[in-house]
């Protein structure tokens, strides 16, 4: 993006003309996205501006909810397991393990990590990231913008699928995004001001404040950008706003930012694709089919109460019509009653137990492929006489299929959201001044959320498994079997793989002192209970050397 060297016009059919190329690549997509609205979750998702459809709240095309339920549950099982606001989720270090042993190095990234925790808490960042779970299971995509906030340092500014289109970087990383959205009078006057169009004005100065109006906003690496110059249209990132309907061809706002503020991440995506795959996207065919076996029970079930029915030819007059109602009585002559009366064209007999049984198989399906199973694993058992170890061993089992995703979100999504909130708390001096051996060294972000806790739960249960065999050793006669095993090193491996905070385990320096501390404890003692011994001893030495001194004496006078 040419910006700050451009004209206005010639720059607004730039990003025009890069609307249209990323439109395209979404047109291929947008028909599977309004699928999963449709059959998932209708509240999601807006492919045109003003859109206003039938199903935005309340979808026709949906009887049994139970993907609507199951996404619920993964959203639920990703904010309480990845980044839940009431435990520790992530913690600070340095990618140099020797350098982050130093006291003071510990101190000083548990003191960080305690205010991100709080900016954390009191901006909107835990409101923001339910819905970026929400966006990656329904369409496997999410996209989001983390601005500074005065108030709050960091507020989050959530999309919905149909409203933005984005690129990726030749690493794979999105570092595009054009919005196409809908803002009021008002908030256009009040953020751009003069720029606004002449329409926009008008409309203002006639007091229709709320009447909404589509503009564009794109954010993309400024290529073209003066590397001297201090102006905010010459940062790393452009950020430009217009109106498309503005026949002046102007622009509302050419501005940037130093660091991306987008972040947007995928559930899984294959490679030179920008937008990803979702659980909602292996549901879709058994939501689809829900409906049907829902829709053909109850025409059974129907059909079997009220069965269509048959009926002498006289009985088609208004006043003979029969009484089909419970109770009543339809009067049929001899000849009509020797042909068969009034009956039912048919039995009806629908085997409902196959159809509930079909529908709960599908159900099961969809439950699966949104990870219920998983999330739910102890509640959805239906065993009553199950082991924690067994339990565990599922949960593990279960969190092999999920391992790649999560590896994928932490760094596309928490690992975004963590360098950006580090970066906007140094900007407001929130940050205090890092040691002098730290300078220089770079950070590493390490998760201890549940679920990545119960990734480590296999390393952690080997050593475990290694120093309990190495007890049962030594418990069986073979002592030195103790000696294989290093206390210290075990101990640091375990508090890696747990994550207690860093205060709770004590540094090698620390250690090495404590140790030497209770040595020379120790020595002292030793040398206290040994005193009145060697009083005893050195008074019955003094005493022969007494007595013979004397002996010496009387043989001298003989």
């Amino acid at each position: 993006m040419a910006v700050g060297v451009a004209r206005s016009k010639s720059l607004r059919n730039q990003l025009e003309t890069r609307w249209s190329e990323l439109n395209t690549d979404f047109t291929r997509w947008e028909p599977h996205f309004r699928q999963l609205r449709d059959y998932v979750q209708p509240r999601r998702g807006r492919f045109s501006l003003g859109e206003r459809r039938e199903t935005e709240f309340v979808s026709n095309k949906i009887i049994d909810a139970e993907a609507r339920r199951a996404l619920r549950t993964l959203e639920s099982g990703l904010m309480a397991g990845m980044t839940s606001p009431s435990r520790p989720w992530f913690r600070l270090g340095l990618r140099d393990s020797q350098d982050a042993d130093a006291n003071n190095t510990r101190l000083w990234l548990h003191t960080v990590e305690g205010r991100m925790y709080e900016v954390l808490r009191v901006s909107n960042i835990y409101n923001v990231l339910p819905m970026a779970y929400r966006e990656l299971g329904l369409f496997g995509s999410d996209a989001m913008l983390l601005l500074p906030d005065f108030d709050t340092v960091v507020h989050g500014f959530p999309f919905t699928m149909g409203e933005y289109r984005i690129a990726s970087d030749p690493k794979g990383r999105i570092d595009t995004v054009y919005r196409r959205i809908n803002k009021t009078v008002k908030f256009l006057v009040e953020t751009f001001g003069k720029s606004v169009s002449k329409q926009v004005q008008t409309a203002f100065d006639n007091g229709n404040l709320a009447m909404k109006h589509p503009i564009f906003h794109a954010i993309e690496p400024n290529i073209n950008r003066r590397l001297n110059s201090p102006a905010p249209q010459d940062r790393p990132f452009a950020s430009v706003y217009w109106d498309a309907q503005d026949a002046d061809d102007k622009l509302l706002e050419v501005a940037g930012y130093v660091n991306n503020p987008l972040v947007a991440s995928r559930w899984e995506v294959l490679p030179d694709e920008d937008y990803g795959f979702s659980p909602a996207m292996d549901a879709l065919g058994d939501a689809k089919q829900l409906q049907s076996q829902h829709f053909f029970k109850a025409e059974g079930i129907q059909k079997q109460v009220r069965p269509p029915m048959v009926a002498p030819v006289s009985l088609r007059n208004a006043g003979d019509r029969p009484n089909t109602s419970p109770s009543g009585v339809t009067f049929l002559d001899t000849a009509s009653m020797q042909k068969g009366g009034f009956r039912s064209a048919f039995d009806v007999k629908p085997d409902i137990q196959g159809l509930l049984l079909d529908i709960n198989q599908t159900q099961e399906r969809i439950r699966s492929s949104f990870f219920a199973d998983l999330f739910l694993l102890t509640a959805m058992s239906d065993r009553r006489q199950v082991t924690a170890t067994e339990i565990a061993e599922r949960h593990e089992e279960k969190l092999l299929m999920l391992g790649p995703v999560l590896e994928r979100l932490q760094n596309e999504l928490l690992q975004r959201v963590i360098e950006l909130v580090f970066t906007y708390m140094q900007e407001a001096q929130l940050i205090p001044e890092a040691p002098e051996d730290m300078v220089g060294s770079p950070l590493r972000v390490e998760y201890i959320s549940t679920l990545a806790q119960a990734q480590k739960a296999v390393g952690v249960a080997s050593i475990e498994r290694t120093v309990g065999f190495a007890g049962t050793l030594a418990q069986l006669g073979f002592p030195e079997a103790l000696d294989k095993i290093n206390a210290d090193q075990a101990v640091d491996e375990f508090a890696a793989m747990v994550g207690p905070a860093p205060t709770t385990v004590r540094s090698d320096e620390e250690v090495a002192q404590i140790r030497a501390d209770r040595q020379e404890q120790e020595r002292m003692q030793q040398l206290i209970e040994a005193a009145p011994a060697m009083t005893g001893a050195a008074k019955v030495a003094a005493d022969i050397a007494d007595r013979g001194q004397a002996g010496q004496a009387e043989a001298a006078a003989i």
